[in-house]
């Protein structure tokens, strides 16, 4: 199948190098490395495709780089809204155990999404799911949010509840990439701290005065994030 660039330039898409499939399309690898998305059917699922091009001009720091709106014939490019889909680069995955990654692993990326959520916040947009973890990438090189389909500009927020959502969402998105790396990694541990959800959710508390700097700070005492849960099971037997 041949899909129409942002450009006129021709793109083909092998059904067959099928990477995933979700709520709004399916995900295709091309043979330079790069991603195309398809969505099922635009008629049906509630996607601005001018906002996911506008989302890829701002260049976000740890997401996924939008390279264009995707087309299927030369003269629907004239309306962004009969886009059936975009092209993105690749991003690899690897089996990442968050928690015996440094802990600059963690601070590093934090900080990052945050700056990035913040320029979501200036230019309006509600950065809707990114605290689902099958909304991010994780690789040894970082942690890369994708799947903007839904982020939307029609939101009826304020300035200030759309800060705060935005980064309500951020700070989910940690405590549950750590919880399922406990799932995952570290059984002997996940019954064995009381109120566990409810303390990680007091060390990803960004939308304080201290946001980011207070995460920084818990966490840089230790050389793995582990070792920060693992103090939580002394303090729980305390």
């Amino acid at each position: 199948m041949k899909y129409f660039k942002d450009d006129g330039s021709k793109i083909l898409c092998d059904k067959t190098k099928i990477l995933g499939s979700g709520n709004g399309g399916c995900v295709y690898k091309t043979n330079d490395d790069k991603t195309i998305k398809v969505w099922y059917d635009i008629e049906f699922i509630d996607i601005d495709a001018e906002l996911i091009k506008k989302i890829g001009s701002l260049k976000l720091g740890n997401y996924y780089r939008i390279l264009s709106l995707l087309y299927k014939r030369k003269k629907d490019m004239v309306n962004e809204k009969d886009a059936i889909g975009y092209l993105y680069e690749y991003v690899k995955k690897d089996n990442i155990d968050i928690l015996t990654m440094p802990v600059d692993y963690t601070i590093d990326n934090i900080n990052e999404l945050y700056k990035s959520v913040l320029i979501l916040t200036k230019n309006k947009i509600l950065a809707d799911d990114l605290k689902h973890p099958g909304n991010v990438i994780m690789n040894k090189d970082g942690i890369i949010a994708i799947d903007v389909d839904y982020y939307t500009k029609d939101h009826y927020l304020s300035s200030k509840e759309l800060r705060y959502n935005n980064i309500r969402e951020l700070e989910q998105l940690f405590v549950t990439l750590y919880l399922e790396a406990i799932s995952k990694y570290h059984k002997n541990i996940n019954n064995r701290i009381p109120n566990l959800s409810l303390k990680l959710n007091e060390l990803f508390e960004l939308r304080y005065k201290e946001e980011v700097k207070s995460v920084n700070k818990k966490l840089s005492k230790y050389k793995y994030p582990i070792e920060y849960v693992n103090k939580l099971k002394v303090l729980s037997k305390g």
